[in-house]
């Protein structure tokens, strides 16, 4: 599957080389998904120095990045398997609807809940609310995902969820939020975080598909492992509910 979207993003971006033309720096490009006139024979020749050129010189190093990616992938599959990899389209299928859509992700804004926050931490532009906040986000940089912190997920008019981080994971083509519940040795809180948990299963999240529910008996630490278990056990579930070909 990381296959498949890896070349799903290659095939979305131009294609080329670098070279000399008329003693100029240029990139030559071999194809274009916005102009199907390119081809390997009726390049496009941009000189570096000019906007275009630039634009597509990054486009390009993209793509020849992607491919190496590929390569090295298509070298460990090949190793292990006989066969070919599936070969996914994107958007992916699923066998189900879920109330979190790459695309309303991709709109979704960033501390949307009101409610103060009396320690605010700064991590990248986003402001959080702890430290274990902070380390679920570290956490998620390692896995390379991007994530908001505090979408505003709007049922009706009387609810509305705020998860506290949301990640997008590309090659599931799938977002995936986080409710980090610490403390629930104290009764009170557990309670609170019962409530919050039957909230998004009543309105139609499903526990590890579309919500991660992180329970940490510490308040001051993370159990890092089962975390990273926990985000591993979702993508499968998430892989259980593409329709392949």
């Amino acid at each position: 599957m990381l296959i498949a979207f890896y070349r799903d993003q290659w095939n979305r971006l131009p294609h080329g080389y670098f070279g000399t033309h008329r003693n100029h720096s240029v990139v030559y490009v071999t194809y274009d998904p916005n102009d199907t006139h390119i081809t390997p024979r009726e390049k496009r020749i941009l000189n570096l120095s000019s906007k275009d050129g630039q634009l597509f010189c990054r486009l390009v190093k993209e793509a020849s990045e992607i491919e190496n990616t590929i390569n090295l992938l298509m070298n460990d599959w090949n190793a292990i398997y006989k066969s070919s990899p599936r070969n996914l389209t994107f958007p992916l299928r699923r066998n189900s609807a879920s109330p979190l859509t790459a695309k309303f992700y991709q709109e979704a804004d960033s501390n949307c809940n009101s409610f103060p926050n009396k320690n605010i931490i700064d991590y990248h532009d986003q402001q959080l609310r702890s430290k274990n906040e902070l380390i679920l986000c570290k956490t998620l940089d390692r896995f390379g995902y991007d994530y908001k912190v505090e979408i505003e997920i709007k049922i009706d008019k009387f609810t509305t969820l705020y998860p506290d981080v949301t990640f997008y994971a590309p090659e599931m083509d799938k977002p995936i939020a986080i409710e980090l519940d610490g403390a629930i040795d104290v009764q009170d809180y557990y309670t609170k975080s019962e409530q919050r948990k039957r909230q998004y299963l009543m309105h139609g999240f499903t526990e590890l598909r579309d919500i991660i529910f992180f329970r940490n008996i510490d308040p001051y630490t993370i159990d890092i492992e089962q975390l990273e278990a926990l985000i591993f056990g979702s993508l499968i579930v998430n892989t259980k509910s593409i329709i392949f070909p």
